[in-house]
């Protein structure tokens, strides 16, 4: 098969010196932005049989922006480059007048370039599923990568099988929204918004991916399972709003990035037994979110649990840090462990009305309204060999009339004028 990128080029350069004076704008050879910024050079180039009704409607859907006809023939260039179509590119001589303005003819005046496939292949069948926007199925496809965005926008593909694939680069399934179905038993690789937008899909198994970047399955809506047993770092907004995500368990991953599973409104139940990092807002609004698993967490970053109301209990026995709001607004929340945390965010716990005992071993820091608004707080035990840095005496704002601090007794009147501690030095009890 001839090689599409030198055909490309030659078809360019010889376009530029068959127009010359005649007006037109000609891509330039190598320079897909150019190209894809020209319609009617991109049918010419790419290998289409192509209506004037087609091309109007091309052209109509390219004023919109970069989607529609302009995408199908960056898949068909794709596929013929990977040889999913199997054949070869044959370019018909353009046929212009004195003053360089096209002749009349088939596509609106444009000369044609045929894909010639060999019988049998289905190739032809694909190809013109393709321009008409109506395939729905890509299987078998030996290659090893998927580039960026090739089938984006490829609204009716409902399944895709790719079982040599390693690579998935950035943006390629990108707003397949009738894709339910995806198999790549061999890929390692995820890249951004890979599969953002494909709100049929309902099941992504990646057995041997390591990494998936940010926006992944971003607003995957009908998503609800997931298994990524090589797993070890979700980087930010991997699965944010996958709002039917039930279930997440990845017991080699290490690091949750931002907003990794943000607005996951079904989200029950969450296992990370590897996990040392959540970062900003990873489980944000998770507001079914009723069990975690984070045995070896070391630092859990601002607003992480933020508005998980269906938060009863929690244990981080090697939790070191707890960022501002992590679990502001988990008003369930009754039970809480942190038997080595030396250091509380502002808002941390605000919030949390149901909480009516705290023992934190270790604290040094206190943040600003660390616990504000929690209602029902009656009892703090702080018991590290130093005294706690407290912020500002409204960490412990609109909580129970009558709650007692317990400080240990060697330190007990050094707390009762420690700045801050004066303020609030009726509510301190020695132990």
């Amino acid at each position: 098969m001839a090689n599409i990128e030198e055909r490309l080029i030659e078809t360019a350069q010889q376009l530029e010196q068959m127009v010359g004076a005649g007006g037109k704008t000609v891509p330039k050879p190598g320079e897909r932005s150019n190209i894809v910024d020209n319609l009617d050079y991109i049918i010419e180039l790419m290998g289409l049989m192509v209506t004037e009704e087609t091309f109007n409607q091309a052209k109509k859907i390219q004023s919109q922006g970069y989607n529609g006809i302009a995408d199908r023939i960056n898949t068909i260039n794709y596929l013929l480059a990977s040889g999913e179509i199997s054949g070869d590119v044959d370019l018909e001589p353009l046929t212009i007048t004195e003053n360089g303005e096209y002749l009349p003819g088939a596509g609106k005046g444009y000369s044609r370039v045929v894909v010639s496939c060999p019988a049998g292949s289905g190739s032809n069948d694909l190809v013109k599923e393709i321009i008409e926007g109506t395939v729905t199925s890509i299987e078998n496809a030996e290659v090893s990568r998927i580039k960026w965005g090739v089938f984006t926008t490829v609204s009716t593909l409902e399944s895709v099988y790719f079982p040599a694939c390693t690579t998935i680069e950035s943006n390629a399934f990108m707003s397949c929204f009738e894709l339910t179905s995806i198999s790549f038993p061999a890929c390692t690789f995820l890249g951004g918004s890979a599969f953002s937008g494909c709100s049929s899909l309902k099941y992504a198994e990646f057995s041997l991916c390591s990494t998936i970047q940010s926006s992944t399955f971003y607003r995957c809506s009908k998503l609800s399972s997931v298994f990524f047993p090589a797993c070890t770092n979700i980087h930010d907004g991997a699965f944010n709003q996958c709002i039917n995500l039930s279930f997440v368990s990845f017991s080699n991953c290490t690091n949750i990035g931002m907003n990794a599973f943000s607005q996951c409104s079904k989200l029950t139940f969450a296992s990370f037994p590897a996990c040392t990092t959540i970062s900003r807002n990873a489980f944000n609004a998770c507001y079914s979110l009723s069990s975690i698993y984070f045995p070896v967490c070391t630092n859990i970053a601002d607003n992480a649990f933020h508005q998980c109301s269906s938060l009863t209990s929690i244990a981080f026995p090697n939790c070191t840090t707890i960022g501002g709001s992590a679990f502001h607004q988990c008003n369930r929340l009754a039970s809480i462990s942190f038997p080595i945390c030396t250091s509380i965010g502002g808002y941390a716990f605000s919030g949390c009305y149901n909480i009516s005992e705290v023992s934190f071993p270790s604290c040094t820091y206190i943040g600003d309204r660390a616990f504000l608004t929690c209602t029902r707080l009656q009892s703090i035990y702080l018991q590290a060999s130093s005294i706690c840095q407290l912020t500002n005496s409204n960490a412990f704002e609109s909580i129970a009339s009558n709650y007692s601090i317990y400080v240990p007794s060697s330190l007990y009147s050094q707390y009762l004028t420690a700045p801050n501690w004066s303020l609030i030095s009726s509510h301190l009890t020695s132990i």
